[in-house]
């Protein structure tokens, strides 16, 4: 009877610690997307305007796990509500994933936009 009354007890528990360790890897991964991803937009920004195109690859150490997407389009101006008519501004959105687990998938949408000289603003 105690031997029952015991595995009742525990099995909560277990189903209760793996749910612990799934959060925090879910934490850890928002994390670590979320800063890649801010120093991926922050390398967008200090290319040239004209280099800026869709591409995919992978981090590099101590990141090598993570892969990230990039789409890059002339945004309408129905998406941003000004014109773009001399396409001065370029929409991207950055994907960041573990490898091609779509489950672990961070996104962020950014403008990145034309300066008058010719060089990025």
């Amino acid at each position: 009877m105690a031997v029952a009354i015991m595995a009742i007890a525990v099995v909560p528990l277990l189903g209760s610690q793996s749910q612990s360790v799934s959060t925090a890897m879910i934490s850890r991964f928002n994390t670590t997307a979320s800063l890649l991803a801010a120093t991926k937009i922050t390398e967008l920004h200090l290319v040239d305007f004209s280099a800026l195109n869709s591409d995919q690859g992978m981090f590099e150490a101590p990141y090598e796990e993570y892969a990230y997407r990039l789409e890059v389009w002339t945004p309408s101006e129905e998406e941003v509500g000004i014109k773009n008519e001399d396409e001065r501004l370029k929409a991207v959105e950055l994907t960041i994933m573990v490898g091609d687990d779509e489950r672990y998938s961070y996104s962020v949408r950014a403008l990145i936009g034309r300066s008058g000289a010719g060089g990025q603003g």
